[in-house]
């Protein structure tokens, strides 16, 4: 009796061994319920994650944009006022490099100035931005 043939003692026996081949047609293969409901779940938990971050990146690089109009218009204050000794009547640029912030600024008898960046948009903060000729920042934690 030869090795196959001991192996094959039994009908049942050869016919499970044939249906654990690869490639049998007789085997029907895929995914099970609990294996799709496992791999929704672990992309649910990852997008739980990165939707917020992304989002809070977003937010930041939004107002990027705001410190860079703020930086723009306090240099081109402090050029005024070298040239005409007060903050009065100095032409800056209304809105930031991206054009998401509006940039206005107000005299003021401490500071000098207080340069103010406002948005529509949702930058994650509570206030507006703002620069003051002391180089003061608000809000903090937006900074």
């Amino acid at each position: 009796m030869t090795h196959r043939e001991a192996s094959c003692v039994s009908l049942a026996g050869c016919r499970a061994r044939q249906s654990r081949r690869v490639g049998n047609p007789g085997h029907v293969g895929g995914f099970t319920l609990i294996d799709i409901l496992l791999v929704v779940a672990v992309i649910a938990i990852l997008a739980s994650i990165a939707v917020p971050r992304y989002q809070s990146y977003m937010a930041r690089s939004l107002r990027v944009d705001a410190h860079a109009g703020l930086h723009i218009a306090a240099g081109e204050l402090e050029r005024c006022h070298t040239r005409q000794y007060h903050y009065a009547d100095c032409a800056i640029t209304a809105a930031s490099p991206d054009r998401s912030y509006a940039i206005d600024y107000t005299e003021d008898a401490d500071a000098g100035f207080i340069i103010t960046a406002k948005t529509a948009r949702d930058d994650g903060c509570d206030a507006d931005l703002t620069l003051d000729g002391l180089g003061r920042r608000g809000p903090a934690d937006c900074w």
